[in-house]
């Protein structure tokens, strides 16, 4: 392959004039101070620095991921959300830098090797630094970026003479993303076969051998985990997780949004064809990268528009870096003016989303003019001082979560779990913090979760003698029937111990509180039909079975499932009414003796006494996605 059919599409007439010399300059530098990567954050309370702050403490700690813990980040999560925790900050700092190296350095090449014109340089600039925000915003990990920098590589490889050499890396980040993050991990595999199969229609021997390197990738991921960690088992469970947290998401997490968010994105996808439209007919060799996107933007839609609210940015962020990586690989000279109007359309889009989300104007400006960026570099630089600097913070932050002395006297060394979610305590108050299997109770949205959790308080040599309870939840659940087997599991082996607040702790206890349940009677119902409970005084458990229909599996498959609620009619006549997750409805719900605040679990485990639940109906719009029929088995617990 000549010089020139590798990727040659400007004249070497521009590379001899030095103010477009200086331009380039001046544009690589602003790229590399929007790139930058580096970015610090103390450790704080909440729901999401809460799993930041476990990953962090995972890695430090030697708790194994698959084998101790499953969440959707993996032993390297804090590459991507890193604290100041042991050597996390470092390591991921070392790496973030080198990458960003990597990538600077890659596009300087493209341009002074005068493959990339002023023009384009200029037009994926602008689409990078919109791309980018998404992380120097704040509002995402740094996988995301490892994401955009295999789809580089993979681009380069469609068009380089050495394409093995940006193959084989791409495939290696690919391996190390797969110990990062679940979601991004598939972004990366999709992104590999869709460059396998668009290379087949092209080059058939280069697609033959990129599909023989790409099976380096599984092999790479075994040999590297069981390094980690040697265990068979433990792998699988790995992989396993990754697959429910995955697969559970659609339903559990889902969140509406503006329908006017929706019309944008299909806006964007239009745009998006007729970019691709205008290189199939001006012949454009990119138009086989742009078929190569289809795939990874296709799964942008879904993880920006499952859970609709700042995750949309995902979305409408990720085609800037695709548009972009377009034009460096296009000649725009047969379609310039097109190709600048859809650029524009492009980022107005982007601009009339941002805006929903970014707090200030000023804030916005501050990131794309490089401030942000900017402001991390001289952190960088004074690296000591700055780690010094997140400490302070975060002792400030943590107060808000600290323990009175007389409460921490309580639990002493004593092994303690935290539920449902704020794991922060754990920092604030150097407990002895034992994490239960799916670290955050409302991430168990499956039966196989939910039921790690159980099994996991079943256990006498791994379960906290200890668990610091709060009533909190997210999208308005209850907290229990969030995860009912865990909660059953709960209610068997403790008791209420000692009330601080809103804080309540309960203590295992030395023999269970029951040993079996019964079976009384399975019936079907209708769905949105009211289930009249069965008078008894014993706990009754009802295990509430509901199958997807047909348009519900693809609802699944391509966007997201619907809202399904449950009202509680108690016995004083009110209705409490909350989302549930029907995927572990069926896991066994203590739900005559269902407290509804924290109060609730304290006398129900002090007193056996609670305000009962005498019916309940299942609604929503999300019920239009399952079956008309229900199947629900109650159970009685014998001897309470």
């Amino acid at each position: 392959m000549t010089r020139k059919s590798e990727l040659e599409l400007n004249s070497r007439d521009e590379s001899k004039n030095t103010l477009v010399i200086f331009l380039k300059i001046i544009l690589l530098f602003y790229l590399a101070l929007i790139a930058f990567p580096y970015r610090f954050s103390p450790i704080t309370p909440g729901l999401d620095p809460s799993w930041i702050f476990a990953i962090n403490y995972f890695a430090d700690r030697h708790i194994i991921f698959g084998k101790d813990v499953i969440w959707p980040y993996g032993p390297l999560g804090f590459i991507s959300m890193p604290l100041n925790v042991g050597y996390n900050l470092d390591i991921a700092t070392i790496f973030q830098l080198s990458l960003w190296i990597m990538f600077s350095t890659l596009i300087a090449y493209l341009a002074f090797k005068n493959y990339v014109s002023l023009l384009q340089l200029f037009l994926f600039v602008l689409l990078f630094s919109g791309g980018q925000a998404l992380y120097y915003f704040g509002y995402i990990g740094y996988d995301y970026c490892i994401a955009f920098y295999i789809l580089l590589l993979l681009s380069l490889a469609l068009y380089m003479k050495r394409w093995y050499i940006y193959y084989i890396s791409a495939l290696l980040l690919s391996v190390l993303v797969m110990f990062i993050k679940c979601s991004s991990l598939l972004f990366a595999g999709v992104s590999i076969v869709f460059f396998i199969v668009v290379t087949a229609f092209v080059e058939r021997e280069k697609a033959l051998k990129a599909g023989v390197l790409s099976l380096s990738v599984p092999v790479l991921f075994v040999l590297f985990y069981l390094l980690y960690y040697p265990s068979f088992s433990s792998l699988i469970s790995y992989l396993r997780g990754m697959y429910e947290l995955t697969s559970g998401y659609n339903v559990a997490m889902s969140s509406p949004g503006k329908t006017e968010e929706l019309y944008l994105a299909l806006s964007t996808s239009i745009l998006y064809f007729l970019f691709m439209l205008f290189l199939l007919k001006s012949k454009q060799r990119s138009f086989a990268m742009s078929l190569m996107f289809l795939g990874p933007l296709f799964l942008a839609f879904k993880h920006g528009f499952v859970r609709q609210d700042t995750h949309t940015m995902i979305f409408f962020s990720t085609p800037l870096y695709m548009v972009g990586l377009l034009i460096l690989f296009t000649d725009l000279s047969k379609f310039l003016k097109r190709a600048i109007l859809l650029v524009g359309a492009f980022i107005s889009i982007w601009v009339l989303v941002a805006v929903q989300y970014i707090s200030t104007p000023s804030f916005m400006l501050s990131g794309i003019t490089g401030l942000i960026t900017l402001n991390n570099m001289k952190a960088t630089l004074h690296y000591g001082q700055t780690k010094r600097f997140l400490d302070v913070v975060a002792k400030d932050a943590l107060q808000t979560v600290r323990l009175s002395e007389d409460f921490l006297s309580k639990i002493g060394k004593e092994r303690i779990g935290i539920f449902p979610w704020e794991i922060s305590y754990a920092a604030a108050n150097n407990l002895n913090y034992v994490p239960f299997p799916v670290i955050q109770a409302d991430n168990a949205y499956t039966s196989y979760l939910d039921f790690l959790n159980a099994d996991f308080l079943e256990d006498n040599e791994k379960a906290p003698i200890l668990i610091l309870t709060e009533w909190t939840a997210v999208d308005g659940r209850h907290p229990l029937i969030d995860a009912p087997a865990m909660w059953l599991s709960m209610f068997k082996w403790y008791d209420s111990f000692e009330k601080n607040g809103e804080i309540l702790l309960l203590k295992r206890r030395d023999s269970p509180r029951f040993v079996k349940m019964e079976l009384i009677e399975k019936k079907v119902y209708r769905a949105q039909e009211i289930v009249e409970l069965p008078a008894m005084d014993n706990p009754l458990v009802a295990k509430i079975s509901l199958q997807l229909n047909t348009s519900g599996k693809l609802s699944k498959l391509f966007f997201r499932i619907g809202e399904v609620r449950m009202s509680l009619f108690m016995e004083s006549g009110r209705i409490e009414d909350y989302r549930v997750v029907p995927d572990t409805l069926e896991d066994g719900l203590l739900v005559n003796l269902l407290p509804v605040n924290l109060n609730g679990i304290e006398d129900l485990l002090d007193n056996n006494q609670v305000e009962r639940v005498r019916g309940f109906k299942i609604h929503g719009k999300g019920l239009d996605s399952y079956k008309r029929k229900m199947i629900i088995e109650f159970y009685r617990i014998p001897g309470l």
